[in-house]
This record gives C-alpha cells, sequence and structure tokens, in this order.
C-alpha cells in the first residue's frame, strides 16, 4: 500500500491518494487467526488498514459468487486443502464444473483430479453424476495429464533403479556382499540420496563411508 501510495505521489504530487481495499482470498482448512487490523494486533480502537477477509471453506456453497466462471474456479479452491473432502463436496466442484463451456470444463476437471487425487473411476463417477455427457467432454484431456504425470514418475524411478544397480556393484566389487537391509534401502532410494551416495563411494574406505550417517545397514 505504501508503494502504491508514494509512486502515486510521484507522479500525481498533492494529488488525493487512491483508496486501497485489501482484500485476503483465503481456503486454508482451519479457522483464519492472524489479526486483520493494527487495532486488533493491538487491542486498540484506531483501525486505519482493515482488509477484507473471504474464508472461502466458511462461506457456503450457495453464498459464493453467482457467476458459473468465478464460482467454479472458487469451488475447488475452497476444498482445496480440506484433508478427505465428504463426497458431497466433490459433488459441488462437479456440478459447477459441469456449467461451463467446454474448455473451461476440461482444465477445471484436470485441476480436480489433480487438487483431490483422484482416481479415473472417482472422477468418472462425480462428473457423470452431474452431468451424463461431462466425462465424455474431459476425459481425453484429464487421461493426456494423467498419462504425462505417469510417464514422468516412471522416467524417475527408471533413472532410480539404473543409478541404484550401478552403485550395488560398485559397492559389492571393492567391499564384498552389501548386507540385505542396506542393498534394499538402495533399491527404494529416491535419484538425490542415490547421487550423494555414489559421490561418497569415490572417496570410500569402507561401507560406513559411503553411507556416512545413513543408518542403512
Amino acid at each position: 500500500m505504501l508503494r502504491v501510495w508514494r509512486a502515486h505521489e510521484r507522479l500525481e504530487g498533492r494529488d488525493p491518494a487512491p483508496l486501497i481495499v485489501p482484500i485476503v482470498l483465503y481456503h486454508g482448512p482451519e479457522r483464519w487467526a492472524i489479526p486483520r487490523s493494527l487495532s486488533e494486533l493491538a487491542g486498540r480502537p484506531v483501525d486505519p488498514l482493515r482488509y477484507t477477509l473471504l474464508d472461502l471453506v466458511r462461506i457456503p456453497y450457495d453464498e459464493l459468487p453467482p457467476d458459473e466462471r468465478v464460482r467454479s474456479g472458487l469451488t475447488i479452491l475452497k476444498y482445496a486443502l480440506v484433508e478427505d473432502p465428504s463426497r458431497e463436496h466433490l459433488r459441488e466442484s462437479a456440478r459447477t464444473i459441469s456449467m461451463l463451456d467446454p474448455e473451461l470444463k476440461r482444465r477445471l476437471a484436470s485441476s480436480m483430479a489433480a487438487v483431490h487425487q483422484l482416481t479415473r473411476e472417482d472422477l468418472e463417477s462425480l462428473l457423470r453424476e452431474a452431468d451424463p455427457d461431462l466425462w465424455e467432454t474431459v476425459m481425453p484431456t484429464v487421461a493426456e495429464e494423467w498419462m504425462k504425470e505417469g510417464e514422468a514418475r516412471g522416467l524417475m524411478r527408471g533413472r532410480a533403479e539404473g543409478k541404484a544397480a550401478t552403485l550395488l556393484r560398485l559397492l559389492e566389487r571393492r567391499f564384498g556382499a552389501v548386507p540385505e537391509d542396506a542393498r534394499a534401502r538402495v533399491l527404494a532410494a529416491p535419484v538425490g540420496d542415490l547421487d550423494a551416495w555414489l559421490d561418497a563411494f569415490v572417496s570410500a574406505s569402507d561401507l560406513d563411508d559411503v553411507f556416512r550417517n545413513d543408518a542403512v545397514h
């Protein structure tokens, strides 16, 4: 706010400063607990910088803005951080998506699937419940997103498996048989850990040096 007012002063001189209305759009699952004004913070009656709070989780669905595009986006935000949202909450999201144009339907359905980590069966059931034709409209886009995510996970897992096999082979050639618990840890490790262990292997004098402080054997 100060930056806006200072810029206005530089450009407009002594003209009245613009009114700024701060608005915080909040959709966290817990109740908002931060003071909304200097008076709340200081316990004083003066209230020069109060902002408006839109606490989405606690605004009833029927009181969200009636514009279909706005309501759809806010509904997905409304439950995005709620752990295990109810079936009715997910139905509300699907219902608002069904009212949009095809492009927005596809984009918001993909967002809904990603935010709530829905399986194909759950998403299809919710969308068909909202509109029998909705699943056919969004399915190609959602399926493509799932495919990209699966390919990315597969690529990372493939890289990890290759590095794990290389590390185990190097360890066995230098230090002999690798204990089973250490072997299992290596095979399940992410790429970052494997890279660190491969780097440590170069100067390691024994198995302990490779894993450093990791209790893997």
